[in-house]
């Protein structure tokens, strides 16, 4: 029997990266998991493999997080079937990348909506289910390094992650004692969809530099769905799960000052060309 058997599980933005691989893991450890992503024919091709892998059935939905009336018609569709949901991952997200004197309101509006009121929306329409079914639950929510350092030119997905953090942490303590447990997590770079979909407009070098990174030293994204899913059982609360970053948010943490002096002299060289 795998460690979740039995678990209904509710992976949002499951169409690919962390959340296709966290969505695989938790199947192949038992659960019954429901793969939810705005891109339906990524979501069916998740809920493809894990059938076709012959584990627990896997239920694919086309959901738009952002949008509260859609998250709700999912909870109401998900307890219909399941009557219960044990694990629940929010890990949608989009990524504009751009001086931010020339990101545009409906850019801001658009990563705000994704990646923080997509989370927010899923904790609404969940949590109070949660609370009254009985038998407790576990939210992981997706945020990032970016939620724990300021990087340049990542000011609204910095913004959105940051308070992913401060958010998990706020409810954690507050939930904590009701039986619900939550996990933040926080890779650094990792091979995902989340450039190729995302909005780019980089200066000087600084595309060749965050590209070159991620070819180089990107975290596969099995591998964080198996630090996801150990931080689960034993109920840890924040997870940094790509160990190449840790001294940077250790220095970052240590000596704050002087890493944004360094930070901010590093950034305006790499703007020339």
């Amino acid at each position: 029997m795998g460690k979740f058997q039995d678990k209904v599980v509710v992976v949002i933005g499951a169409g690919s990266g962390i959340g296709r691989a966290t969505a695989l893991a938790f199947a192949r450890e038992g659960a019954s998991v429901h793969v939810v992503d705005i891109d339906g024919e990524r979501a069916r091709a998740v809920t493809t493999e894990i059938n076709r892998n012959d584990v627990r059935a896997a239920v694919a939905h086309t959901v738009d997080c952002s949008k509260l009336d859609q998250m709700e018609s999912l909870a109401e569709s998900i307890y219909k079937m399941d009557s219960r949901v044990d694990i629940i991952q929010n890990g949608a997200g989009v990524l504009v990348s751009a001086p931010v004197e020339k990101i545009a309101v409906e850019a801001w509006r658009r990563s705000i909506d994704v990646n923080l009121w997509g989370v927010i929306n899923s904790l609404i329409v969940f949590l109070p289910r949660m609370l009254s079914q009985g038998g407790g639950g576990h939210v992981i929510n997706i945020a990032s390094l970016a939620g724990l350092i300021g990087f340049p030119y990542t000011a609204p997905y910095s913004t959105t992650k940051f308070a992913i953090v401060g958010l998990t942490e706020a409810i954690a303590i507050e939930l904590g004692g009701r039986g619900i447990n939550f996990t933040t997590v926080c890779p650094g770079a990792v091979s995902t969809n989340l450039m190729n979909d995302g909005l780019l407009d980089l200066p000087g070098r600084w595309a060749d530099l965050i590209r070159n990174a991620i070819d180089k030293h990107a975290t596969n994204p099995d591998l964080i769905a198996d630090r996801i899913l150990e931080a689960v059982f034993k109920r840890k609360g924040l997870i940094v799960p790509s160990p190449e970053v840790l001294p940077l948010w250790w220095m970052k943490r240590l000596f704050d000052e002087h890493f944004r002096y360094f930070a901010g002299r590093a950034a305006a060289v790499l703007v020339r060309k």
